[in-house]
C-alpha cells in the first residue's frame, strides 16, 4: 500500500516547476523530503498508475545509460576525443536517476536511509578495512593473510599482452596481474 503524500503538512510547498537555482541542499535536506517531491510532482500529473516496479527498475536503467551515453568516446587521452560533459548535463542525469530511484522506493515502499545503512554493513562485513584498504579486489579475490596494500594476485588471461602472460595458450595463468588495476 502507497503512503498518501497529499496528507503530509510538513512538506515544502512547491510550484513547478522549481526555481533554477534551487534552495535544496544534500546537507540540509533529508531523503524523506525528496521522496514526498516526487510522490506530490508524480500524483499531481496522474503518474502513479505507470510507475510499477518494473517499468521504473526500466526507467532507472536506462537514466543510468543516458549519464553512461555523456562519456562515451571521452578520453582526454586521446586527441579527436570528445570532450567531458559539462557539469549540468552530468547534473540532470544524475537528476533523473535519482528521482526514478525515489520513485521505485515509494512504490515499493522501501526505507532508502535504512536499505543503504543495511547495505553498508553487509559490505563492510565482505570487505574489513584493515584487509581491503587500498585494494580493488573483489571479497573473494584476497586472502585472509595477504598484507594489507599487496600488489593484485588474481590470475590474469594466459595470452593477453600486458597482463603478465604471454602463453598464448587460453588458460589462465597465476601471474599476477600488474598492467591494469585489480577490480
Amino acid at each position: 500500500m502507497k503512503h498518501d503524500h497529499s496528507r503530509d503538512t510538513d512538506m515544502p510547498t512547491r510550484s513547478w516547476p522549481a526555481s533554477p537555482t534551487g534552495s535544496l541542499r544534500d546537507d540540509s535536506t533529508v531523503v524523506d523530503v525528496l521522496k514526498r517531491m516526487v510522490a506530490t510532482f508524480t500524483t499531481e500529473r496522474d503518474w502513479d498508475r505507470f510507475h510499477t516496479p518494473k517499468n521504473l527498475a526500466i526507467a532507472l536503467a536506462v537514466e543510468a545509460g543516458e549519464l553512461l551515453q555523456l562519456y562515451l568516446w571521452v578520453d582526454d587521452r586521446i586527441e579527436g576525443g570528445r570532450p567531458a560533459p559539462g557539469t549540468a548535463d552530468v547534473e540532470a542525469e544524475i537528476a533523473d536517476i535519482a528521482i526514478c530511484l525515489l520513485n521505485l522506493c515509494n512504490t515499493n515502499e522501501i526505507d532508502l536511509a535504512a536499505a543503504i545503512e543495511r547495505k553498508l554493513a553487509a559490505i563492510g562485513a565482505k570487505y574489513p578495512v584493515e584487509r581491503v584498504k587500498g585494494s580493488a579486489l573483489k571479497y573473494n579475490e584476497y586472502t585472509r593473510d595477504q598484507p594489507v596494500g599487496s600488489p593484485a594476485t588474481r590470475p590474469c588471461a594466459a595470452g593477453i599482452p600486458g597482463t603478465g602472460s604471454e602463453a598464448g595458450d587460453g588458460k589462465t595463468s597465476s601471474t599476477p596481474c600488474r598492467d591494469r588495476p585489480a577490480r
